[in-house]
């Protein structure tokens, strides 16, 4: 074995690519390097866009593989036809993903196969980290580690078909054919991580091959704090409520608006005030929604900004939102981790205990639910008058750091590594 450990991460959704799960497998990339591992990252290549000139400088020790698709329907930019083309186009896509078994990446992966394993003979690799979704890198990472050898830990950053708001949607075959490539995944994986214990404590109970390897690593903001800022002064009399991201049928704004429609009732002054501020419109059964309760103005739409900009964009905001279908009680969004650092009120309208574990120890805000409208009201009600409702715990904080996390996934390389040698 090489001086320092050499580890291939195998995530396909990576920077410059503006995906969701492209920044878990960066940061484990950035911070393994500094800690002296050889990093080589294999990703799917995105042709639309390129490194920043600080991703450039942080991937400089890293080497990084892109594979490249003959089609990406994942950056391709929407077109100028009409709504109910759109719309059509959509069903049919929504359609062939429900039906196709593993996800529609799996056959250029496959393609790919060659490549990949030359790549990991090419930096001699000690251990391949995969992380999805997509679950065909995990299912490619099952295929190649066994062939090769190579140690291997899987990353499940959401469940899969454990999944009870997304797997349902899923075709008959296809649903066999996923349930039966997850239970090998776990049976073959020499170790599993989850970004959280709620989710981790689901498989546990369905997997009896997880016994004694697998961990929670939960997500990270990698912002250096050396103390924080709280001061809720507003200049232009508006309180801004910040979504980091877009309402979709996952993270819907069914809360909120219901939030909104209370306010309107109870305190007229708070409701006139409050503005949210999200990245895209609202899809249709949120916008109604809002249209029946007489709230639809209150929603901003803000332009799109690349993810080193986030920090700037939380300095706008008065209160930060966390927002999801109450059944999605076993994920933690990822967005939390982006606002523990702000020193902006956080207000949770979930339902997942883990989150308001880290709230209440952080002390950056509070979980009200869906449903506890009064302690919501009272919350922003609060922060309306100037009144700070927080006190941050900056040494608990700390604790989410992109930094702290990755030396978690170095110690469980290491561990592995030696299990195996």
């Amino acid at each position: 074995m090489a001086a320092y450990p050499s580890v291939t991460i195998f995530a396909p959704y990576f920077p410059p690519r503006a995906r969701v799960g492209a920044i878990r497998p960066y940061r484990f990339a950035k911070y393994l390097s500094e800690f002296g591992w050889q990093v080589s990252v294999i990703c799917i290549a995105d042709s639309s866009t390129q490194l920043s000139d600080l991703q450039k400088e942080e991937m400089k020790n890293v080497r990084l593989y892109n594979l490249a698709p003959p089609i990406d329907r994942t950056t391709k930019k929407k077109t100028t036809d009409s709504r109910n083309k759109a719309k059509n186009s959509k069903s049919v896509v929504n359609w062939l993903d429900s039906q196709f078994p593993i996800d529609t990446w799996l056959p250029f992966l496959a393609s790919k196969r060659g490549e990949i394993e030359a790549i990991l003979m090419e930096n001699k690799t000690d251990i391949l980290f995969s992380t999805s979704d997509p679950w065909s890198s995990a299912v490619m990472a099952n295929k190649i580690s066994s062939a090769m050898n190579i140690p291997w830990v899987a990353d499940f950053r959401d469940p899969w078909t454990l999944c009870d708001t997304r797997f349902s949607t899923k075709g008959k075959v296809a649903k066999q054919i996923d349930e039966r490539a997850e239970r090998n995944i776990i049976k073959k994986a020499d170790f599993v991580t989850y970004t959280s214990t709620a989710t981790e404590d689901k498989y546990l109970k369905v997997y009896s091959d997880l016994g004694g390897k697998s961990a929670t690593i939960r997500n990270s903001f990698d912002t250096n704090i050396t103390e924080i800022s709280e001061n809720s002064a507003r200049s232009d009399g508006k309180l801004i409520i910040l979504f980091l991201g877009k309402f979709r049928a996952l993270s819907t704004a069914e809360s909120i608006i219901t939030l909104l429609h209370y306010l309107k009732i109870q305190e007229t002054d708070l409701f006139t005030n409050v503005e949210v501020h999200s990245y895209g419109e609202l899809d249709d059964f949120d916008q109604k929604l809002a249209t029946q309760k007489g709230v639809s103005d209150k929603f901003v739409v803000r332009e799109t900004v690349h993810h080193s900009e986030v920090s700037s964009e939380i300095k706008k905001a008065d209160v930060l939102l966390l927002s999801t279908k109450p059944e999605r009680d076993d994920i933690i969004p990822a967005k939390l981790f982006d606002y523990l650092p702000s020193g902006k009120p956080i207000l949770s309208l979930v339902e997942n205990p883990e989150v308001k574990s880290i709230l209440d120890e952080t002390r950056t805000g509070i979980q009200t639910g869906s449903k506890d409208l009064d302690s919501a009201l009272k919350f922003l009600k609060m922060i309306n008058k100037g009144t700070k409702p927080t006190s941050s715990n900056l040494e608990k904080i700390k604790q989410y750091s992109a930094k702290y996390r990755a030396h978690e996934l170095d110690v469980i390389l290491q561990r592995v590594i030696e299990n195996v040698r």
